[in-house]
């Protein structure tokens, strides 16, 4: 009895080993980390032209109104260029560039950025927004925003702020995209896309463990975060992989972005205050 309790004890000592463990599958090599300077990072958002990623820094609770949330700027290579770059937000999360003007989800605001200027252009509040989170930008200018909080979308266009679909229409919708005329929502347990026209939503995938970040890659492929440190990558028939797995050290991966069209994936890490990049292999 005894020679066999110390041999469970030695195999649940094993067991508990390789769960602990982080996991990195051959589809993905770490390409850099920054150091833990950042402050809750949340999102982090590649500008093509000017070669540089912003990223938004929570710099506290994620709902509170504190005018302590920032957001940096990041070299390609990983090295901090301004560590406070806009200040004065609250709770900054997902964001959207288009030309030179950033836009970021701000607790219940769109914050408006003139990148060339470093200044807040404008902030708007959504109607009886609760926790607004992830931003995509259409083809036309059109931005749609998630709320988290109470299930709606939102869009925003020539200054006009509306719901696109009504609070409860989403269970805990976070993570959006846009590809040929459609939006992609991720939410609590599915990916869904909308036709922004007719409002048709379908679901595309079944996404256990919910969406927080969500990037479309070569067009046949959701990659997506579960914001605990799981990313996974699937086809569009749901076929799934796990990338990576940082679950067991507590290294989140909050709003995931590939850096334009490569194959360098962007994870700021939450409580960890990092932003990882990684390469995608195929």
């Amino acid at each position: 009895m005894k020679h066999f309790t110390f041999l469970l004890s030695v195999t649940l000592l094993f067991l508990h080993t390789v769960v602990a463990q982080s996991y990195y599958s051959d589809k993905v090599q770490k390409i850099w980390e920054t150091q833990p300077v950042f402050k809750v990072p949340e999102s982090a958002t590649y500008d093509i032209p000017n070669d540089i990623i912003y990223v938004s820094n929570i710099n506290g609770d994620p709902t509170e109104k504190n005018s302590e949330g920032f957001i940096s700027k990041l070299a390609i290579d990983g090295k901090v260029v301004e560590l406070r770059w806009i200040t004065g937000l609250n709770a900054p999360k997902g964001m959207g560039l288009l030309a030179d003007t950033l836009y970021v989800a701000d607790v219940t605001q769109v914050v408006k950025i003139d990148t060339r200027l470093g200044e807040i252009l404008s902030r708007t509040d959504m109607p009886e927004a609760e926790f607004l989170n992830d931003i995509i930008i259409d083809d036309q200018g059109k931005v749609y925003i998630s709320d988290t909080g109470n299930g709606a979308v939102y869009f925003l266009e020539n200054g006009k702020a509306d719901f696109l679909l009504p609070k409860g229409t989403f269970e805990r919708p976070n993570g959006l995209n846009w590809m040929e005329g459609l939006l992609y929502v991720g939410t609590k347990t599915f990916i869904k896309s909308v036709e922004p026209e007719s409002l048709r939503i379908k679901v595309e995938i079944n996404t256990p463990g919910g969406v927080d970040g969500l990037e479309i890659y070569k067009k046949k492929y959701f990659i997506f975060s579960d914001w605990l440190g799981k990313v996974q990558m699937a086809d569009f028939a749901g076929d799934a992989v796990i990338l990576f797995n940082t679950t067991a050290e507590s290294i989140n991966a909050a709003d995931i972005k590939l850096m334009g069209k490569s194959s360098l994936l962007l994870v700021p890490t939450f409580f960890d205050n990092k932003v990882m990049a990684y390469q995608i292999l195929e």
